[in-house]
């Protein structure tokens, strides 16, 4: 790696300090956003920088279940300070009719794109299931942070799309629920969205083909008499395979021996109920679409991952991945 020049490292050095002091500089609100480096300093260079500590992408939800009114907040909590950037998961619970009694997350997890190679490959990291936290007693907020941060390596540009929560639930001392159901979903939010985005940005893609093969058993690998375009009502497991245009089309459904058949019914499965539930978007920093795409490339190296000709078999997932940029459909918001 080339030696950074002292005036860069003082430019770096500022920039880290306003970004941890204001939050619009901080540009991490999507995986498609300016990635942000990891810069390394050191104490004995600046012994009178205090810790810093701000919360970002802030994304808020109302929640009311059972007469519990609240507040639910998914948020990227950066930790700036001497070693660098740390970024932490933190969710917090606000409650309008009550104390809280204790907090609930069934998955807390951060969701980071590597940058440094095109096309990205975004992944959530330092997942954390069924943490619970008790509130102070009387107090009407509490507030789950995971236990512990991620470091990105120093130099490495990286994209943080923020705090991702599913299935969170404040309760209350009287025993009331609220939950906020999923990625990006509250009580005003169609429950079948909340069913639809862990199944792809939570769950691994063992996890989603095994629970694809429960509820396609017996029309398997389509799924195409099982289910169907609902319109949003159901979700639709159906899908036609590695359906793709040239220049790919030609290594069919498992190019070489690798399973690549498994990545393109998770992507057909968020490509389809995308579209029927008007969720899915080309905009111009890549919509989400884009998130779609990226988890799609995510699965075809994670399949690479386990096959002998590693290098081969992740150029071809590059391939397909520029494919379906390109030639991807998407409609509907």
């Amino acid at each position: 790696m080339p030696r950074t020049s002292r005036s860069g490292i003082r430019i770096v050095r500022l920039v880290a300090i306003l970004s941890a002091s204001s939050l619009g500089s901080i540009m991490l609100m999507s995986a498609s956003d300016s990635p942000v480096f990891a810069q390394p300093t050191t104490e004995a260079h600046h012994p009178s920088v205090a810790r810093k500590i701000s919360d970002i992408d802030k994304r808020c939800l109302p929640v009311s279940a059972s007469g519990q009114v609240g507040t639910i907040c998914t948020m990227l909590h950066v930790n700036q300070h001497l070693r660098g950037v740390e970024f932490w998961p933190k969710v917090t619970f606000s409650s309008k009719s009550g104390p809280l009694d204790r907090v609930h997350i069934g998955k807390l997890f951060l969701y980071v794109c590597d940058t440094a190679n095109q096309p990205p490959s975004c992944e959530p990291v330092n997942t954390e299931t069924n943490v619970s936290v008790h509130a102070k007693a009387g107090s009407k907020t509490a507030a789950v942070v995971g236990s512990h941060g991620y470091v990105p390596t120093p130099g490495v540009p990286i994209s943080i799309s923020g705090a991702v929560a599913i299935t969170s639930c404040m309760i209350s001392a009287s025993g009331q629920t609220a939950c906020f159901p999923g990625w990006g979903c509250s009580t005003s939010t169609a429950l079948i969205a909340c069913i639809t985005d862990p199944l792809i940005f939570s769950d691994t893609l063992a996890q989603f083909q095994d629970t694809r093969n429960k509820v396609c058993k017996g029309d398997l690998p389509d799924c195409d008499k099982k289910s169907g375009n609902s319109h949003g009502k159901h979700l639709d497991w159906s899908s036609d395979g590695c359906s793709l245009p040239m220049p790919v089309k030609k290594y069919g459904q498992n190019p070489f021996g690798w399973p690549y058949r498994l990545a393109c019914e998770r992507h057909d499965f968020g490509y389809r109920n995308y579209n029927q539930q008007k969720r899915c978007n080309n905009r111009p920093n890549g919509g989400t679409r884009k998130l779609l795409d990226q988890v799609f490339l995510a699965d075809l190296r994670g399949i690479c991952a386990r096959v002998k000709a590693r290098r081969r078999c992740n150029s071809l997932a590059t391939v397909y991945y520029q494919a379906v940029r390109k030639f991807g459909g998407c409609s509907g918001d």
